[in-house]
């Protein structure tokens, strides 16, 4: 992701390109580092691909989306992504059980 995202800010000079890396958590970083580049005055999307299933229920996702979406304008979008256990079951509980035997904790 860092790598895509480092010859994104190389490219040429048609609209601009950032990158913030932070924990989702820290939504203060996020939101002032992401007004570098983009203007928080006009609707925006927050695209959340794949995370929040890292982010327990005890550090209150839900609040964590609430506090990212609460400065932005009306008209301001949000997409969220976020793997299905119903869908192949067997196979989303073998994918989940390996992923957790080989992640740090």
């Amino acid at each position: 992701m860092i790598l895509h995202a480092r010859a994104l800010l190389s490219s040429t000079a048609e609209g601009s390109v950032d990158y913030l890396q932070a924990d989702l958590r820290d939504t203060g970083t996020i939101l002032s580092q992401a007004a570098r580049t983009l203007d928080l005055s006009r609707p925006v999307a927050v695209l959340l691909f794949q995370v929040l299933h890292f982010i327990p229920d005890s550090d209150d996702p839900y609040a964590i989306v609430r506090r990212l979406m609460e400065p932005l304008v009306p008209g301001s979008y949000l997409v969220l992504v976020h793997g299905a256990s119903d869908i192949s079951s067997e196979v989303s509980s073998q994918t989940s059980e390996r992923y957790n035997t080989m992640s740090p904790a």
